[in-house]
């Protein structure tokens, strides 16, 4: 491995550990509002499974969500390495319908605090930043919508 390219996972490593401990942060804070186990914070697959049943008054929102992404994702990995394309496209589809998914309970989630589509918007693109913003923020937990 070349100089340069190991300059470049070492940034790419700083950030996902940056991005990882913002997001944990923010939904500590969150998840204290909502009355929700702050520990479910450091184990990324079941604290979106615990946003989603913050956010969402359907209780299989969340579960639905988890099965889509690891199906998805061994789907997809599967499917490529052993080039068996029409699971691969399957894996696809799943993790596209993870997204959507995910992008719905953003926006679930705003308005379960009481926030706009702005935050909305930010939780879609930076979520470690609108956990934390709403988190810290004056935000009240209002229910699930």
């Amino acid at each position: 491995m070349s100089e340069e390219q190991t300059k470049i996972l070492m940034t790419y490593a700083v950030v996902a550990v940056v991005w990882y401990v913002v997001q944990t942060v923010g939904c500590m804070f969150l998840f204290k509002k909502t009355g929700t186990s702050k520990g479910m914070a450091f184990i990324p697959l079941l604290r979106e499974k615990a946003l989603f049943d913050v956010s969402i008054n359907n209780k299989k929102a969340g579960l639905v969500w988890l099965i889509l992404a690891v199906a998805g994702l061994a789907c997809f990995f599967t499917g490529s390495f052993m080039s068996i394309q029409i699971l691969a496209w399957v894996g696809f589809a799943a993790m596209i319908l993870a997204v959507v998914l995910a992008v719905y309970r953003n926006f679930k989630e705003a308005k379960a605090f009481g926030r706009g589509a702005g935050t909305a918007v930010i939780l879609t693109l930076f979520d470690p930043l609108g956990n934390l913003i709403i988190g810290k923020g004056v935000s009240e937990y209002k229910g699930k919508m």
